[in-house]
């Protein structure tokens, strides 16, 4: 009796670990590039992981017992060995390019990895790749991968030996059944978890997700449910799009009364990873804003001295600068209404030329806010059709576009390249820093030189923005130029901190979020609006966040609208301090 029992235990061990004892190499090697992201984080990051790992490594041999099945179904060798190599180069490519990010930002791949890509073209990512492409990058690979092949030829040895091990080998049968059952339990929970998200159950602007565990897993999960996540992800952002744009609509039917007595233009220059750290306009020892540093001499710059922004990507920062959400109250941006649009109804011609984006499809949102149809229809009384290597020509071309504008007053938004890595490619003709003028210690001549790079690109972007502000000189004027996001240098501290969030570190937090804002009046503005100058010059050091500018304009234009509120504008004596809080729920106080 006894024995029938035992023999009735193997036959079902031998049942059920036939599609692995078939091919036991690809069993192993799946489960371990599948597991890559919480094994690196982990191996190479530093972090402690053990319990992701775990979660994530049951996953994957559920996913590996399966495609061995699948293969074991597969009756013609040429389909076998087809589906075997595609699997081995689906999960290679994750593996390296978790890996990769780890080494490069200590952060595995996610949503805002993706997102960066999105936004950054190939000559961008090929500048990367020069720069920060390392020997420690391909050593780290080949370990892996020797360490990988390693673990699967002693995973073939010990799969023929329980050929001839009844114990062991019901024993291992009944540790990968709970390893399995267990696996099954976490693919419920994430799969439950992506279909409550994706059906709008989410919670506030400051972590979309209330359930701390599940976007820590999803962003260690396997492959395969990492790119459902990912691919969830960004239907919801093209269903928030969709309802940003219909409560648009409202907007040309809203109560609106205009002070027919302001009479000027507005221009704002939206630049790209611009610090204040590498700035002399902040007290940078090189000289890498002079012509600005002239106006500022002249009393016609106001420089803000505590100005935040909400997030330290370009999409963030565009969709939560460019609405009247306020981020620190945990408004989302497609709630609310483009205060371009709310500046046409108030009368003024609007205008966007932008050097990054052009048409609707280029990338996961940015273009897509621009360039809506409402926005099309509506708002802009002209866009750009073209963008250029660098900003000079691109200021040129704009330049034209503002001196055939329509009669009557006008909003212009510029979109700047701007310092946008790799700096060695923002800028034209020879440098003016060099390495050698990089005197920080502690830095080799090859990351000297990346912050001249740095230094030389914010140099050429002062003359491309004293180019604008010429533009505009001779007429009654308020030009705003601020920088979307931060950004990391190695003189300042780990290159790649701006996708790897540090928020414990104070001056990590102050190169991220902490922005150059500056506004230019015009003399013939200050002669015709003296009280409107002045009350900007008496807010330069209020502690300001970003995604309030909206209301600063909207109140210096007079517009009397229901969307506007006075305790949100910095200008306004209704103004209120309030905390300070990013996307990601980091404090900027």
């Amino acid at each position: 009796m006894c024995c029938a029992i035992i023999a009735r235990i193997d036959r079902a061990a031998k049942a059920f670990l036939r599609p692995v004892a078939a091919r036991p190499v690809f069993f192993v090697l799946t489960v371990l590039l599948g597991t890559a992201a919480p094994l690196a984080g982990q191996l190479i990051g530093g972090q402690s992981l053990k319990h992701y790992t775990l979660f994530t490594l049951s996953v994957c041999t559920v996913e590996a017992w399966l495609l061995c099945l699948l293969l074991q179904l597969l009756r013609q060798r040429v389909w076998r060995l087809a589906v075997q190599v595609l699997i081995y180069a689906c999960f290679g490519f994750f593996a390296l390019v978790e890996t990769g990010c780890v080494c490069l930002f200590n952060k595995v791949l996610g949503i805002d990895m993706v997102g960066l890509a999105l936004e950054t073209n190939p000559a961008e990512a090929g500048g990367f790749f020069e720069a920060y492409f390392s020997t420690r990058l391909l050593l780290v690979w080949l370990a892996a991968a020797a360490m990988a092949a390693a673990t699967a030829w002693i995973a073939g040895r010990l799969c023929r030996l329980l050929r001839y091990r009844t114990a062991a080998r019901c024993l291992v049968a009944a540790v990968l059944a709970a390893v399995m059952v267990y696996g099954l339990m976490q693919i419920v929970f994430m799969a439950r978890g992506i279909a409550a998200m994706n059906q709008g159950q989410r919670g506030p602007v400051h972590g979309t997700r209330t359930d701390l565990t599940l976007p820590i897993q999803l962003n260690l999960a396997d492959p395969i449910t990492k790119t459902a996540d990912i691919i969830c992800e960004y239907r919801r952002i093209y269903a928030d799009i969709d309802s940003w744009a219909e409560l648009q609509t409202s907007v040309p039917g809203s109560p609106m009364d205009c002070d027919s007595t302001r009479d000027f233009n507005i221009a704002l220059v939206i630049g790209e990873s611009f610090i204040r750290s590498h700035s002399s306009l902040y007290g940078y020892a090189l000289p890498t804003n002079p012509l600005l540093e002239k106006e500022l001499q002249a009393g016609r710059l106001v420089l803000f001295t505590d100005m935040a922004t909400p997030a330290n990507l370009t999409t963030e920062v565009m969709r939560n600068v460019l609405n009247l959400n306020d981020v620190s109250s945990g408004e989302p941006w497609y709630q609310s209404i483009y205060f371009p649009a709310l500046i046409k109804r108030a009368g003024w011609n609007v205008y966007h030329f932008d050097n990054q984006t052009v048409g609707r499809g280029s990338d996961s949102g940015i273009s897509r806010l621009f360039y809506s149809d409402f926005n099309l229809q509506y708002t802009l009384d002209g866009v750009s059709d073209t963008v250029f290597a660098f900003d000079a020509p691109y200021a040129r071309y704009a330049a034209d576009r503002v001196a055939n504008r329509k009669p009557g007053k006008s909003m212009v938004i510029y979109h700047l390249l701007g310092q946008h890595f790799p700096a060695s490619e923002r800028y034209e003709g020879e440098p003016h820093f060099s390495a050698a003028d990089i005197t920080v210690a502690g830095l080799d001549d090859s990351k000297k030189q990346l912050v001249a790079h740095y230094d030389n690109a914010t140099l050429y972007n002062d003359a491309v923005v004293a180019g604008i502000i010429d533009s505009w000189r001779d007429s009654p004027t308020l030009l705003f130029y601020f920088s979307d996001h931060g950004e990391d240098l190695p003189d300042l501290g780990p290159v790649g901190g701006r996708v790897s969030s540090n928020p414990d570190d104070p001056a990590w937090l102050e190169r991220q979020f902490h922005i150059p804002f500056m506004v230019w009046i015009s003399d013939s503005f200050e002669k015709r609006y003296p009280c409107l100058a002045e009350k900007i010059r008496r807010a330069a050091d209020r502690p300001a966040m970003l995604d309030k500018l909206g209301y600063m304009i909207l109140g210096l234009t007079g517009a009397r609208t229901p969307y506007y509120k006075a305790e949100r504008d910095v200008l306004d004596s209704a103004w209120r301090a309030e905390p300070r809080m990013t996307i990601g729920g980091f404090s900027c106080d």
